[in-house]
């Protein structure tokens, strides 16, 4: 039975390592990156010769009437549930803090829409941090408008009756312009 070979219970630990690792490191980076990098790379590294050694497994055996491919795709199955792991960059563990978007009288903005602010990426004494930043109306929605470096500016908003407008300096001196209505946030009652 494949399921009782050293090479699927080689395939299956090194599956929940690597799953387990990437979930616990996404919450955790944010502060703790400079120990989990080096962790993350010795869980690939492992993952990385465990895979080869199924695959090496899996052409040895192919004429065999058992499933010898198994240890091979429980690897390739928690690759693919890695990738469905949301991305780091929207991480809301680390708070940061939540700032009342002015009213522009010059533009006419009835809106009260708050920014909040999540640190993704903490550099400490050795840089600027990665901030991720949400549009929100503390009730209706939250809408995650990207992520900036704060040696960089952050992302402009611009609030005018039922549009807003956002500014993202992505690299220099390109800026990315998105649009976005209030009131479709609002009924779309969308929680990022």
């Amino acid at each position: 039975m494949i399921t009782k070979t050293r090479a699927f219970r080689r395939a299956l630990i090194n599956a929940i390592v690597l799953v387990l690792f990437i979930i616990l490191s996404s919450q955790f980076y944010g502060t703790y990156w400079i120990l989990i990098l080096p962790a993350g790379f010795f869980v690939c590294l492992f993952f990385t010769i465990a895979l080869i050694k199924n695959l090496i497994f899996w052409l040895e055996k192919k004429n065999d009437r058992n499933f010898s491919g198994l240890p091979f795709l429980t690897q390739v199955f928690a690759i693919l549930m890695v990738c469905l792991i949301p991305s780091r960059e929207r991480s809301k563990q680390h708070y940061l803090m939540t700032v009342k978007l002015p009213p522009d009288r010059k533009l006419d903005c009835p809106c009260h829409l708050y920014l909040e602010y999540y640190t993704v990426f903490g550099q400490g004494a050795w840089g600027a941090d990665l901030n991720s930043e949400y549009l929100t109306d503390s009730l209706n929605f939250r809408k995650y408008l990207g992520t900036y470096d704060e040696a960089n500016m952050p992302i402009r908003v611009i609030c005018h009756q039922d549009t807003i407008k956002t500014e993202i300096q992505n690299e220099y001196p390109n800026i990315e312009t998105k649009t976005y209505s209030l009131k479709a946030l609002q009924t779309a009652k969308e929680f990022q």
